[in-house]
């Protein structure tokens, strides 16, 4: 892949995230890493919308050095997934992937394809979700189910979400929030509280876990683990072994998951510095167990693929 590629990589993930006018402080912490772990120094520390905004906005120019390489379908996949991060594409959204399935240079039927699998996705993702929160639930209610099967529970869940980082399809990413955000859900049920899908993704900005921002994190992994592996040789596919065992999916779900699992139990009396305390201390046990785990990760890896998931989803 060369210095252009990657450049074009990040500035495909900026406009993919300002697509629909702005951008969250995690996404931008997330355009920090993609340009970190492809080797970029472009963006700054307290970069702000309009400093991303400087960068070359014509959708053609950005995806020049792409059109018609091996990297052309990933990108544009990447693209989606984080326009689709947080729900269905909006009109603007919906304008840049048109203009950038274009500049890229892809087949219609491809794009076809990758919008079917994307809205599959998306669609089997929304499924459990009440239509308004309830606020009736008692403060304090024990769980319907015992402490060890919400344990397990959550475990599942996480190495369900570590192996979706592990998949080469890039619009496995996509999958990885609403995975998290089923896990609050059901959490939250069985204490008592039926959620809507504004109160989840509320709750998971309030300790820093945007949507899009995961999925911008994780294809910058995918890229080392993948393309700049495939290109720059043995020494980059060593990093890119060090990157799948640091991975952060299965921490992240571990950490929300056990998280949830004390706010509900707790009658959600939790303040916002309170509950990213609990999330970060969370985080960090996520990130101890998920060696322990990584033989059940790959396993899962090695069973899913974009075919199964929706059926997992709406499981």
């Amino acid at each position: 892949m060369t210095d252009a590629q990657r450049q074009a990589i990040l500035n495909l993930c900026v406009q993919a995230a300002l697509a629909d006018g702005t951008t969250s402080p995690s996404e931008r912490a997330a355009l920090q890493s993609v340009a970190d772990r492809l080797g970029l120094s472009g963006l700054a520390a307290g970069v702000s919308d309009a400093d991303l905004r400087s960068r070359p906005q014509a959708v053609t120019e950005v995806a020049a050095s792409l059109r018609g390489s091996e990297q052309a379908r990933p990108a544009y996949e990447m693209a989606t997934a984080i326009c689709a991060a947080d729900g269905s594409p909006n009109p603007a959204e919906q304008w840049f992937l048109e203009a950038l399935h274009s500049a890229l240079g892809l087949p219609r039927e491809q794009v076809q394809e990758v919008k079917q699998q994307a809205e599959a996705i998306a669609s089997a993702s929304s499924t459990p979700f009440a239509a308004k929160v309830n606020t009736s639930a008692p403060t304090i209610t024990l769980p319907n189910v015992s402490m060890a099967e919400l344990d397990q529970m959550i475990l599942t869940n996480s190495i369900l979400a570590g192996a979706l980082e592990l998949l080469p399809d890039t619009l496995a990413t996509m999958a990885i929030v609403p995975v998290q955000m089923r896990l609050v859900y059901q959490v939250g049920k069985a204490h008592g509280y039926d959620l809507d899908r504004g109160h989840i993704t509320d709750l998971l900005a309030t300790v820093g876990v945007g949507l899009a921002s995961q999925v911008v994190e994780s294809y910058a992994e995918r890229a080392v683990r993948g393309l700049l592996g495939h290109f720059a040789g043995g020494l980059v596919r060593g990093l890119a072994g060090q990157l799948v065992d640091s991975g952060m999916a299965f921490a992240t779900t571990y950490a929300l998951g056990q998280m949830a699992r004390q706010y509900y139990a707790g009658g959600r009396r939790f303040n916002a510095i309170e509950l990213r305390g609990l999330y970060d201390s969370m985080l960090g046990q996520g990130r101890a167990l998920r060696g322990n785990y990584l033989p059940q990760i790959r396993e899962q890896a090695g069973r899913v693929n974009l075919g199964t998931l929706t059926s997992m989803l709406r499981a």
